[in-house]
């Protein structure tokens, strides 16, 4: 009887877990649905007033003007330059996450060089061992835990150098290690309530370094298991 019970409720637990982990994929859809509208919007409007401002600007004839205005003119392009910049970083931002599910390291780093050196941080992301293939699910959660984590060292953190480490071992693990240089102890530091989520749902575990030791120290732990095949590149709202 006791047996039956225990297996039972194992079974009801799995099927809990699976039916959270399908509506977290579905917030993942739907997120993703909207950011590309959201991307595309600001794109066709903001994208071509800004195209048409520098091509009435490049009309004026410098014979035409006086100095004073051509340096005007200049500054007022060269902020037109700089918004159009800005504008673009801000659309690649909000656009749908685009990884490749069988280079998650690629992925990594080509976000985090995105990123270097915002708020004087330096990112960088290192691997060890053979990869292996995974479930989407899982890579995209890694993903976007490296996102949440550099967002929010961007925002409060005191460090300087902040690396990921991706640590594929023979027993089908990935250990994911993460440390920044911040003097803060970890005690007044929040990992955030999505990233501990998002490693309980794809089953993971996270330790911290003891409270004496300064900074962020990460160690999170999943079970890989073998993802069918796939494209190489796969966009979340494609």
């Amino acid at each position: 009887m006791d047996n039956a019970l225990t297996s039972f409720k194992r079974k009801f637990d799995e099927m809990n877990k699976q039916r959270e982990r399908d509506r977290f994929w579905a917030e993942e859809q739907a997120v993703a649905m909207e950011r590309k509208r959201i991307s595309a919007d600001i794109h066709d409007a903001m994208g071509a007033y800004f195209a048409a401002a520098q091509n009435k600007l490049a009309l004026i004839r410098r014979d035409t003007i006086s100095d004073e205005t051509f340096r005007l003119l200049q500054s007022v392009r060269n902020m037109i330059s700089g918004a159009s910049y800005e504008l673009r970083h801000a659309i690649e931002q909000i656009k749908p996450l685009a990884l490749d599910v069988n280079n998650l390291y690629q992925s990594i780093e080509r976000f985090l060089e995105k990123n270097s050196g915002l708020r004087g941080i330096a990112f960088a992301v290192y691997q060890k061992g053979t990869p292996r293939k995974m479930e989407e699910l899982l890579a995209i959660s890694i993903y976007r835990i490296v996102q949440e984590l550099v967002a929010n060292a961007i925002k409060y953190s005191d460090c300087w150098h902040m690396n990921f480490t991706l640590n594929w071992e023979q027993n089908g693990k990935l250990v994911f290690f993460v440390r920044d240089d911040g003097q803060q102890l970890l005690g007044t530091r929040e990992v955030g309530k999505s990233v501990t989520r998002r490693i309980a749902l794809m089953s993971g575990q996270i330790s911290k370094q003891p409270f004496d030791i300064k900074g962020l120290h990460l160690e999170i732990t999943f079970q890989l298991k073998e993802s069918s095949d796939q494209s190489t590149v796969k966009s979340v709202a494609d």
